[in-house]
């Protein structure tokens, strides 16, 4: 916690002991089931460097992994699915060159549907 305060300003932190094997397909690590501590905090900190260290620990995984692909990875979006998006806020403000721009407080508000429809109408410009 130290480290993360004095290196990123980072108020407050989540932190418990998991059980991954080889995590984050980092194949220096131990291939068998290993004890970690996964540390979250927000994204807007920043990162860790790759190679830091501290005095209770000797690396950190994870570091390069950005918040697009870890909302990802955590919702199970793989190709091109529907998506269910429970409620959605529309943003007045133009930041892509979609229609319209929609907000969720939580990326637990949008999830990969279990049964998946057809495909809407292509339609080329």
């Amino acid at each position: 916690t130290q480290l993360l305060h004095n290196q990123l300003s980072v108020p407050s932190i989540k932190a418990k002991i998991v059980e991954r094997a080889c995590p984050f397909g980092d194949f220096q690590a131990p291939r068998e089931a290993a004890r970690y501590l996964k540390v979250k905090y927000p994204f807007c900190y920043g990162s860790l460097q790759p190679f830091a260290t501290g005095e209770c620990f000797s690396r950190v995984l994870g570091t390069t992994t950005s918040a697009m692909e870890h909302f990802l990875v955590k919702r199970q979006i793989m190709g091109p699915c529907w998506l269910m998006i429970r409620n959605p806020s529309k943003v007045d403000e133009k930041i892509s060159n979609s229609k319209f721009t929609l907000v969720v407080k939580s990326p637990k508000d949008i999830e990969v549907l279990s049964t998946q429809l057809e495909p809407p109408p292509l339609s080329a410009l």
